[in-house]
Protein backbone atom coordinates (compact mmCIF):
# COMPACT_ATOMS: atom_id res chain seq x y z
CA UNK A 1 0.00 0.00 0.00
CA UNK A 2 1.79 3.60 -1.03
CA UNK A 3 0.63 6.74 0.19
CA UNK A 4 2.31 10.21 1.21
CA UNK A 5 3.93 12.50 -1.19
CA UNK A 6 7.19 12.46 -3.07
CA UNK A 7 8.19 16.15 -4.61
CA UNK A 8 10.97 14.78 -7.14
CA UNK A 9 10.94 11.30 -7.41
CA UNK A 10 9.39 7.68 -9.25
CA UNK A 11 7.54 5.19 -8.09
CA UNK A 12 8.99 1.97 -10.94
CA UNK A 13 7.85 -1.34 -11.13
CA UNK A 14 10.67 -3.88 -13.03
CA UNK A 15 9.67 -7.41 -12.61
CA UNK A 16 11.85 -10.29 -14.19
CA UNK A 17 10.79 -12.03 -17.34
CA UNK A 18 10.37 -15.11 -15.42
CA UNK A 19 7.94 -13.87 -12.84
CA UNK A 20 4.60 -13.85 -14.30
CA UNK A 21 2.51 -12.38 -10.88
CA UNK A 22 0.74 -9.51 -11.41
CA UNK A 23 1.97 -6.31 -8.92
CA UNK A 24 -0.49 -4.65 -7.77
CA UNK A 25 -0.09 -0.93 -6.38
CA UNK A 26 -2.71 0.00 -3.57
CA UNK A 27 -2.62 3.87 -3.70
CA UNK A 28 -3.88 4.93 -0.67
CA UNK A 29 -3.50 9.20 -0.72
CA UNK A 30 -0.40 9.23 -3.31
CA UNK A 31 1.02 12.74 -4.97
CA UNK A 32 3.98 11.92 -6.76
CA UNK A 33 5.56 14.74 -8.76
CA UNK A 34 8.58 13.83 -11.32
CA UNK A 35 11.20 16.23 -12.76
CA UNK A 36 12.29 14.20 -15.40
CA UNK A 37 10.21 11.48 -16.08
CA UNK A 38 7.14 9.98 -15.30
CA UNK A 39 6.04 9.29 -11.83
CA UNK A 40 4.84 5.98 -12.18
CA UNK A 41 7.04 3.80 -14.49
CA UNK A 42 6.24 -0.03 -15.07
CA UNK A 43 9.66 -0.84 -16.90
CA UNK A 44 8.41 -4.76 -17.09
CA UNK A 45 5.78 -6.69 -15.80
CA UNK A 46 3.62 -9.06 -17.11
CA UNK A 47 0.57 -7.27 -15.70
CA UNK A 48 0.46 -3.90 -13.03
CA UNK A 49 -2.54 -3.03 -11.16
CA UNK A 50 -3.35 0.25 -9.88
CA UNK A 51 -5.88 0.03 -6.87
CA UNK A 52 -7.55 3.32 -6.24
CA UNK A 53 -8.46 3.10 -2.57
CA UNK A 54 -12.04 4.53 -2.08
CA UNK A 55 -12.53 7.91 -0.98
CA UNK A 56 -8.86 8.63 -1.48
CA UNK A 57 -6.94 10.87 -4.03
CA UNK A 58 -4.25 9.91 -5.61
CA UNK A 59 -2.51 12.50 -8.36
CA UNK A 60 0.64 12.15 -10.76
CA UNK A 61 2.52 14.99 -12.10
CA UNK A 62 5.40 15.52 -14.33
CA UNK A 63 7.64 18.60 -15.61
CA UNK A 64 7.15 19.70 -19.27
CA UNK A 65 10.96 18.57 -20.08
CA UNK A 66 11.91 14.55 -19.25
CA UNK A 67 15.55 12.96 -19.20
CA UNK A 68 14.66 9.45 -21.39
CA UNK A 69 15.73 6.32 -20.18
CA UNK A 70 15.39 4.69 -23.65
CA UNK A 71 16.86 7.56 -26.20
CA UNK A 72 15.46 5.65 -29.29
CA UNK A 73 12.20 5.15 -28.42
CA UNK A 74 11.90 8.32 -26.63
CA UNK A 75 10.26 6.38 -23.35
CA UNK A 76 9.05 7.15 -21.18
CA UNK A 77 6.80 9.93 -22.30
CA UNK A 78 3.83 9.97 -20.24
CA UNK A 79 2.82 10.30 -16.39
CA UNK A 80 2.09 7.18 -15.97
CA UNK A 81 3.47 5.24 -18.35
CA UNK A 82 3.85 1.12 -18.37
CA UNK A 83 5.80 -1.40 -21.30
CA UNK A 84 3.15 -3.82 -20.07
CA UNK A 85 -0.76 -4.41 -19.68
CA UNK A 86 -2.18 -1.73 -17.05
CA UNK A 87 -4.99 -2.26 -15.13
CA UNK A 88 -7.11 0.78 -13.18
CA UNK A 89 -9.02 -0.41 -10.55
CA UNK A 90 -10.66 0.47 -7.57
CA UNK A 91 -13.34 3.52 -6.25
CA UNK A 92 -10.89 6.09 -5.51
CA UNK A 93 -9.99 9.24 -7.21
CA UNK A 94 -6.84 9.03 -9.84
CA UNK A 95 -5.54 12.40 -11.66
CA UNK A 96 -2.75 12.18 -13.73
CA UNK A 97 -1.50 15.74 -15.72
CA UNK A 98 0.88 14.79 -18.13
CA UNK A 99 2.78 18.33 -18.65
CA UNK A 100 5.56 16.43 -20.99
CA UNK A 101 3.21 14.67 -23.25
CA UNK A 102 1.10 11.73 -22.70
CA UNK A 103 -1.11 11.56 -20.19
CA UNK A 104 -1.73 7.62 -19.44
CA UNK A 105 0.74 4.67 -21.69
CA UNK A 106 0.71 1.64 -22.03
CA UNK A 107 2.71 -0.11 -24.31
CA UNK A 108 0.17 -3.03 -24.30
CA UNK A 109 -3.32 -3.17 -23.16
CA UNK A 110 -4.91 -0.99 -20.78
CA UNK A 111 -7.91 -1.77 -18.78
CA UNK A 112 -10.10 0.55 -17.04
CA UNK A 113 -12.99 -1.08 -14.36
CA UNK A 114 -13.12 1.83 -12.02
CA UNK A 115 -12.71 4.81 -10.18
CA UNK A 116 -12.63 8.31 -11.11
CA UNK A 117 -10.19 9.12 -13.42
CA UNK A 118 -8.67 12.67 -14.36
CA UNK A 119 -6.36 13.08 -16.79
CA UNK A 120 -4.98 16.52 -18.57
CA UNK A 121 -2.16 15.85 -21.27
CA UNK A 122 -0.02 18.51 -23.58
CA UNK A 123 -0.58 15.22 -26.14
CA UNK A 124 -2.99 11.97 -25.90
CA UNK A 125 -5.26 12.04 -22.69
CA UNK A 126 -4.93 8.30 -22.26
CA UNK A 127 -3.26 5.76 -24.78
CA UNK A 128 -3.16 2.07 -24.95
CA UNK A 129 -1.43 1.10 -28.03
CA UNK A 130 -2.49 -2.33 -28.04
CA UNK A 131 -6.28 -2.20 -26.80
CA UNK A 132 -8.16 0.12 -24.50
CA UNK A 133 -11.10 -1.36 -22.56
CA UNK A 134 -13.21 0.65 -19.94
CA UNK A 135 -16.07 -1.73 -18.10
CA UNK A 136 -16.78 1.41 -15.39
CA UNK A 137 -15.57 4.87 -14.09
CA UNK A 138 -15.98 8.21 -14.12
CA UNK A 139 -13.47 9.30 -16.78
CA UNK A 140 -12.41 13.48 -17.51
CA UNK A 141 -9.53 14.06 -20.11
CA UNK A 142 -8.44 17.41 -21.39
CA UNK A 143 -5.93 16.37 -24.32
CA UNK A 144 -3.80 18.59 -26.79
CA UNK A 145 -4.19 15.83 -29.42
CA UNK A 146 -6.25 12.40 -28.56
CA UNK A 147 -8.71 11.61 -25.89
CA UNK A 148 -8.10 8.12 -26.19
CA UNK A 149 -5.81 6.30 -28.66
CA UNK A 150 -5.07 3.01 -30.07
CA UNK A 151 -3.12 2.27 -32.84
CA UNK A 152 -1.21 -1.31 -33.16
CA UNK A 153 -1.74 -1.38 -36.68
CA UNK A 154 0.77 -4.47 -37.30
CA UNK A 155 -1.10 -7.21 -35.42
CA UNK A 156 -5.15 -7.32 -37.14
CA UNK A 157 -6.60 -8.07 -33.85
CA UNK A 158 -5.13 -5.38 -31.92
CA UNK A 159 -5.47 -1.60 -32.01
CA UNK A 160 -9.05 -1.05 -30.82
CA UNK A 161 -11.09 0.68 -28.13
CA UNK A 162 -13.99 -1.15 -26.17
CA UNK A 163 -16.13 1.01 -23.94
CA UNK A 164 -18.99 -0.73 -21.87
CA UNK A 165 -19.55 1.85 -19.32
CA UNK A 166 -18.79 4.70 -17.52
CA UNK A 167 -19.15 7.84 -17.64
CA UNK A 168 -17.20 10.40 -19.97
CA UNK A 169 -16.41 14.33 -19.96
CA UNK A 170 -13.45 14.78 -22.83
CA UNK A 171 -12.08 18.19 -24.19
CA UNK A 172 -9.34 16.87 -26.77
CA UNK A 173 -7.18 18.48 -29.65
Amino acid sequence: MLSGTITDGQIIVDVPDSDDKVVTLILNGVDVTSKNSAPIYVKNAKKVVLSLVKDTVNTFTDSDSYTYEDEEKEEPNACIFSKDDLVIAGNGTLKATGNFNNGIVSKDDLTITGGAINVKATNNGIKGKDSIAIKDGSITVEAGADAFKSDNAEETEKGFILIDGGRFNVTSG
